[in-house]
């Protein structure tokens, strides 16, 4: 598939994904999902999926928009990437996985089949080196 860079299936135990910047190390502990489904802080953005305990969770990393998109936009915004690579993880680094990226602020959008129990995401980043 022309402009997928990464992709993962996993049960995600605190039901929720990180992306950041590979030296990001902004505190994203004052997120409550209770009242918002995703919060950014400097170069991290953490948002909420399917837990774990409810099942499995697709997340896609895209470079390009994906020809079938998934319905819901979560977010769109831009994080500084000073080191030139992003992480993608969840908050047990179960799942870990890094990407090129450009150094300079990087556009993050986040298409989700859910808005608030998503077991599908697309981040499509703008900025991402192939």
């Amino acid at each position: 598939m022309a402009g997928l860079v990464l992709s993962f299936h996993a049960k995600l135990e605190h039901g929720c994904i990180i992306v950041r910047d590979m030296h990001g190390d902004d505190d994203i502990s004052d997120w409550d999902p209770s009242l918002v489904n995703w919060h950014k802080s400097g170069s991290s953005i953490i948002f909420g999926v399917m837990p774990g305990s409810e099942g499995w969770v697709d997340c896609e990393v895209w470079n390009a928009l994906p020809a079938d998109i998934l319905p819901a936009l979560l977010f769109a915004e831009e994080v500084p990437s000073p080191a030139g690579w992003l992480v993608v993880h969840d908050p047990n680094d179960n799942v870990q996985m890094r990407f090129r990226a450009r150094r300079s602020p990087v556009k993050i959008s986040a298409y989700v089949d859910d808005r608030n129990f998503a077991s599908k995401v697309q981040l499509v980043i703008d900025g991402t080196i192939s």
